[in-house]
């Protein structure tokens, strides 16, 4: 395989992959929002109900400051959280991760690549107004 068609395929899967999130449901959910409504909590609020529980990363998103890294995971956190109804999210994890792929061409030359990103985790929440 030439090193065009290793680079190639490396990016493919890149972008297939592009999107890390996950979830699991806690209680019901609710019709999708769209991630601009939910809002984002560090202490709980007066009246609200669990969701559930989600996940979310800026890995794949060719983002390079912290700032950028911290918002991209949190847009995908609130899409997530969006698509199951919930208009909060209740932050519980931040973490800083580090990743390092190492690819080899028919050349026998070794191309290691690192990337940072933030990793995030959240109560989806429904947050009930009185």
């Amino acid at each position: 395989m030439t090193l065009g068609k290793t680079l190639l395929i490396s990016l493919m899967l890149v972008l297939l992959s592009a999107c890390t999130s996950s979830h699991i449901i806690l209680g019901d959910a609710r019709p999708p929002i769209h991630h601009t409504e939910v809002k984002v909590y560090t202490d709980k609020p007066a009246q609200f109900e669990t969701i559930d529980i989600v996940d979310a990363s800026s890995k794949y998103s060719f983002s390079f400051t912290e700032q950028h890294k911290m918002d991209k995971a949190l847009e995908r956190l609130k899409q997530e959280a969006g698509k199951l109804g919930a208009n909060g999210i209740l932050l519980t994890s931040i973490t800083d991760n580090e990743s390092i792929t190492t690819t080899s061409g028919d050349d026998g030359i070794l191309f290691s690549t690192s990337e940072s990103y933030k990793s995030l985790q959240a109560t989806a929440i429904y947050v009930i107004t009185p």
